[in-house]
């Protein structure tokens, strides 16, 4: 239990900073709960139940930097010291493809994910700093995002890269004074902003399909017990995610271009080199002859068939047009 310990979560009204809260509540911690509804960081504080008198609930905008000294001014005004920082807070600019986003969109995701991330920690860092025992735990909400994005993402994966680079620069700077800074990356927690993902989320292939959540107190769990370790000890990067989300691989093929008109329905135009063809030849074939096995990468269809008597020396060995790699066997058209 962590009697005498103080916490400050942004974003406490929902979802992850709800489910950490409650999680650090639980255990004894006196926390401030930051987030722009004064309401849902009411219902938060209440379903600490007998906790709930160690709440301290702040209505403020993480991009703002007098707001933001506020809650760290009142933090300390009402429990004397600061010994963790969650920096919860995040926003998406829906999922508009790039050049659809506009300057307000941008910077919005930006103020919150990244320079909110900044102004909390600066204002933690200056408190653990000078008091006494020197020291502290800053845990930074990244994302699956802050590895790889997903398409229409460009602002919040972007800023989610950012929060993994303050993050390694706030556990430099903080050594010194014995602040420790943590990243925790979120995939699929199943949360109000997650709910949409049952029902279909865009694919790297541009097509809609289901993905697989996972509780979300396994998240305030996680959060818990990075807080509770000992300033000597670090989990620098922690992944949390739901097992069968597509994160792990080479994703999908991209997608087929049905704008583009077939070369049969004009074969005698010549249209260049097919980028959409694979031809895998393989001169080992049964009597010297050529197998050549066929991909159309916009039909789908494979197919093999014989060319005719060639050495495995033979640079090309059929009329197809291209370049062969006598090394792999493939020629892309």
């Amino acid at each position: 239990m962590a009697d005498d310990k103080v916490a400050v979560i942004t974003g406490a009204g929902s979802g992850v900073g709800r489910s950490a809260a409650l999680a650090l509540l639980g255990d004894g911690y006196k926390v401030t709960l930051v987030g722009r509804r004064t309401e849902a960081l009411e219902e938060t504080a209440a379903l600490a139940g007998d906790n709930a008198g160690n709440a301290l609930t702040i209505s403020a905008d993480a991009g703002k930097a007098d707001a933001v000294a506020n809650v760290f001014k009142k933090t300390m005004e009402s429990f004397g010291r600061l010994d963790v920082l969650f920096n919860n807070a995040g926003i998406s600019a829906g999922a508009p493809s790039l050049e659809q986003i506009t300057p307000e969109q941008w910077q919005s995701v930006v103020d919150i994910n990244l320079t909110g991330t900044f102004l909390c920690t600066r204002e933690a860092m200056l408190i653990m700093k000078d008091q006494d025992p020197m020291g502290g735990r800053i845990i930074n909400n990244g994302s699956i995002s802050a590895h790889v994005p997903r398409p229409g993402s460009a602002p919040y994966s972007a800023t989610k890269h950012g929060v993994t680079g303050l993050t390694r620069s706030t556990s430099l700077d903080g050594r010194q004074y014995d602040i420790a800074c943590s990243q925790i990356d979120i995939g699929n927690a199943a949360t109000p902003m997650t709910q949409r993902m049952g029902g279909g989320t865009m694919q790297a292939n541009m097509e809609l399909a289901p993905e697989p959540t996972f509780d979300v107190d396994y998240v305030g769990q996680q959060v818990l017990f990075i807080a509770n370790l000992p300033l000597d000890t670090n989990i620098q990067f922690m992944t949390i995610m739901a097992t069968k989300m597509p994160f792990i691989g080479r994703g999908y093929p991209p997608p087929t271009n049905t704008n583009q008109p077939d070369a049969a329905s004009n074969p005698a135009k010549d249209r260049g080199p097919r980028r959409d063809l694979n031809v895998t030849y393989l001169p080992w074939g049964f009597g010297g002859t050529c197998l050549i096995r066929t991909d159309d990468l916009r039909t789908k269809r494979t197919g093999v068939k014989a060319n005719g008597p060639c050495s495995p020396h033979q640079e090309t060995c059929s009329p197809f047009r291209g370049v062969r790699n006598p090394t792999t066997g493939l020629n892309v058209y």
